[in-house]
């Protein structure tokens, strides 16, 4: 492949994810120590959506993401947010990013921040206290809607599907979440997949989250995985053994319908018991 082959299938590569929208920005510097050379300065940007509680966007800097933009995960609490980015590829015996940001809500200027750069082991490399600059971009927006920011080839999809949940497997007889004929699977505006086995008019509510999506998915196919180790509605699985749960599948856009269809497994990971349901639904309520 020439070079300038090689260079527009990156660029097409990356488009979709450097032209994504996002809530928030957060920049900031920090002077990385080498033995042998001169102090290296890394400009890095975060962007990034947030829920309640989670954090999914995108790291860039100068230096350690030299191989462009990261994925970069975190959480939301009353006292501030953390960012994790893991890198692809080792670099100057770097694999991760930890970024500490005082103060949560929507804050717009410098803020106080701790940052680590950690090798594979967790062992800190690099650590910084240098404040960062952080501003609310899309936030409000009225043109962004409820299912946009983020989502991607997901976007306007969001909302209750319902149909046919069918019993692939069942090597315990612990799922019964199709006799009742109330399963959905939900696309949250927060980017969760939720399962609801018994889902009443908005009465009886009880769902079980299977997992989250990373920002801004490129296609239509998902694969989502989660955990859970509580207890799931509609399941006889031991309460305290934690269950992996696992979402695949294709959304179509059909017209005025939106349509799922895919693949639900929920396995114990101590006992190994496991069940799979094939799924062909239609979304029948819009978000």
């Amino acid at each position: 492949m020439s070079p300038l082959v090689k260079f527009f299938v990156v660029f097409l590569l990356s488009f979709p994810v450097l032209a994504q929208s996002y809530q928030f920005k957060l920049e900031g510097s920090f002077s990385a120590q080498r033995d042998t050379d001169l102090p290296v300065t890394v400009n890095y940007t975060i962007d990034w959506n947030e829920t309640s509680s989670t954090i999914q966007g995108v790291y860039r800097d100068n230096f350690y993401a030299q191989k462009g933009p990261q994925v970069v995960s975190g959480t939301v609490t009353t006292n501030g947010r953390s960012f994790n980015t893991i890198l692809t590829e080792e670099m100057e015996g770097v694999k991760s990013i930890v970024i500490n940001m005082q103060g949560a809500g929507i804050i717009s200027g410098t803020v106080p921040l701790t940052l680590k750069a950690q090798d594979n082991l967790g062992t800190v490399i690099e650590l910084a206290n240098n404040p960062g600059i952080m501003t609310a971009t899309d936030r409000g927006s009225p043109q962004t809607g409820n299912c946009v920011i983020g989502f991607g080839a997901l976007t306007g999809y969001c909302g209750l599907y319902s149909g046919n949940f069918n019993e692939v497997s069942d090597n315990a007889n612990r799922c019964d979440i199709s006799s009742s004929g109330q399963a959905r699977i939900e696309l949250a505006t927060n980017t969760e997949f939720n399962l609801y086995s018994n889902y009443i008019n908005s009465i009886n509510n009880d769902y079980t989250t299977i997992g989250i999506f990373l920002p801004s998915p490129q296609s239509n196919n998902v694969s989502i995985t989660g955990r859970e180790c509580g207890s799931i509605p509609g399941t006889t699985f031991i309460t305290g053994n934690c269950k992996t749960l696992n979402l695949s599948g294709v959304f179509y856009d059909q017209a005025s319908n939106i349509t799922f269809t895919g693949t639900l497994n929920m396995n114990d990971e101590v006992t190994g018991e496991t069940c799979t349901y094939s799924l062909a639904l239609t979304r029948e309520v819009v978000y």
